[in-house]
């Protein structure tokens, strides 16, 4: 996976850019909030009880994870999954090895770049919610047959105060759940330097909100 590819990408971490993108890679959230944890599987897992984490090599240094890297500072994205990751590392490459290659600084002017974007997503499917018709039917329905002891019955005058409209139902998911959720990415560097010495600074700032309203 190169530079192209990742800094066009608006995900909160390298590990979420390569989804869907490696042979043989597989790239699992743990959760839905945004900034969830990332599990990275090369060719599926190996044991049942010890770590299936491949191993992470930036710039020649072993890592723990790569979800702090922001992905606009990465040049390229590399994965050993056969012999040759074992060949090299050794035991410690049996997982699959990935290795990240971040961007330098180059000899001539200094160089000021900068990448951004706004987002809006937007959820493909909501929980879909039974009425009250259909509620208190089920309710009946498990009272009637004595189900985990259910012992609530709703009469007619109840069925009837939904069809008048002197009762309302609750949108739940109105409520509770946002049509949208904004998302903002603002990526600059500086590099630069002569033939002696080369230097390269980034910074990034990265904001999205989950769709769970939290007012």
């Amino acid at each position: 996976v190169g530079e192209s590819t990742l800094k066009n990408i608006p995900v909160t971490s390298a590990s979420s850019a390569i989804t869907g993108r490696l042979a043989g890679v597989s790239v699992i959230t743990s959760e839905g909030s945004p900034d969830a944890t990332v599990s990275i599987r090369v060719r599926g897992g190996g044991s049942i009880t010890q770590s299936n984490e491949p191993l992470f090599i930036v710039d020649g240094f072993q890592v723990s994870g790569i979800d702090d890297i922001p992905p606009t500072d990465i040049e390229s994205i590399d994965v050993l999954k056969d012999a040759s990751s074992t060949a090299i590392y050794g035991a410690k490459g049996a997982n699959g090895v990935i290795l990240v290659t971040t961007r330098k600084g180059t000899k001539g002017k200094t160089k000021v770049s900068y990448n951004g974007s706004f987002t809006i997503q937007q959820p493909s499917d909501m929980p879909k919610l039974a009425d009250p018709y259909g509620t208190m039917t089920l309710y009946n329905e498990k009272a009637m047959n004595k189900v985990d002891g259910g012992n609530i019955i709703y009469g007619e005058d109840q069925f009837e105060a939904f069809r008048n409209g002197s009762r309302r139902a609750t949108d739940w998911n109105s409520l509770i759940f946002s049509d949208h959720s904004p998302q903002t990415q603002h990526d600059i560097s500086i590099s630069g330097g002569n033939e002696r010495t080369q230097y390269y600074i980034g910074m990034g700032y990265f904001y999205q909100e989950g769709f769970f309203k939290s007012d």
